[in-house]
């Protein structure tokens, strides 16, 4: 448990950790490794912080998903909940 621990510590100070974000409209994005800015607005949508990503369902992956530029704004629809694969 220790050594991951240092190993996913190590990966992240490289820039080479990848992991899920959950995003809502309510309580902005969870990320699996590390906290995002992402935050979404009134109208649904999102803007990128610097993180490129993918726009994907629960537990999606870089091979899901639509690639997401870090300045794009995400609009619309009526979701409640959206994934967010970023490289952190």
């Amino acid at each position: 448990m220790r050594f991951s621990t240092i190993l996913v510590a190590s990966l992240a100070g490289l820039g080479v950790v990848d992991g899920s974000c959950f995003c809502s409209p309510r309580n902005g994005c969870k990320c699996a490794c590390g906290h995002s800015k992402l935050r979404p607005d009134s109208k649904w949508s999102w803007h990128g912080d610097g993180q490129d990503g993918f726009l994907g369902s629960h537990h999606c992956g870089s091979g899901k998903g639509h690639k997401v530029a870090s300045n794009r704004k995400l609009g619309g629809g009526r979701f409640a909940w959206k994934c967010l694969y970023i490289r952190c």
